[in-house]
């Protein structure tokens, strides 16, 4: 089977789970993204890069057939997924969204259906959504997941579903400034000290 073609690199894998990301050219002349954790240092590849990659691969499983989550078009050894190719921008990009209220909206009723799935993603943060032409939201980057009824379910997948509301919230309040109503607030102060606690590298 030959190489596929690369388009373009949308990510080049800086930090420890950042893996690359390609956009490539499958045989069959459709766009995918090449995720690869195998760019990593040896030691950090084959533990940790490992685990993310296996992580990532049962969140996608667990997930497919929901809209709004990319589907998983392929395993390319232990390190590195097939993932459909959605065209959008990330919310990193000013202007990315038309109507902040109706995404807002639509981003919450993603996580729910998302979380009814057993699956929780533990880093909602403006990089890991995407907004497509039609202003819907897009989950992407479930290499910190957690997939109830694997070994890690239970306590940790409960801990991740308020991590990702915590995520949603400050995205609410990065599209709509002042937007929060004051249980949301109240809600924003107990998630922050969550991930304080249980994820140190939330800001």
């Amino acid at each position: 089977m030959r190489q596929p073609d690369r388009i373009t690199t949308i990510a080049s894998g800086a930090g420890l789970l950042a893996a690359r990301c390609d956009v490539i050219r499958l045989e069959d002349g459709t766009l995918a993204v090449l995720k690869d954790f195998s760019n990593l240092p040896g030691p950090v590849r084959t533990t940790v890069g490992r685990v993310a990659a296996g992580r990532e691969r049962r969140a996608y499983e667990r997930l497919a057939g929901v809209a709004g989550i990319p589907r998983l078009l392929g395993v390319r050894g232990p390190f590195a997924l097939v993932l459909e190719y959605v065209p959008g921008r990330p919310l990193t990009d000013a202007g990315a969204v038309g109507n902040p209220e109706a995404f807002v909206a639509r981003l919450e009723a993603l996580l729910a259906r998302v979380h009814a799935r057993g699956v929780a993603h533990g880093e909602i943060r403006l990089a890991n959504v995407l907004v497509d032409v039609d202003d819907n939201p897009w989950l992407v980057d479930f290499a910190t997941a957690t997939v109830a009824g694997a070994a890690s379910g239970g306590l940790l997948f409960r801990i991740q579903k308020h991590l990702d509301r915590y995520g949603w919230l400050m995205i609410k309040e990065h599209l709509m400034p002042g937007s929060l109503t004051p249980a949301e607030c109240d809600e924003e102060r107990r998630a922050r000290l969550l991930a304080a606690v249980f994820r140190h590298n939330v800001t």
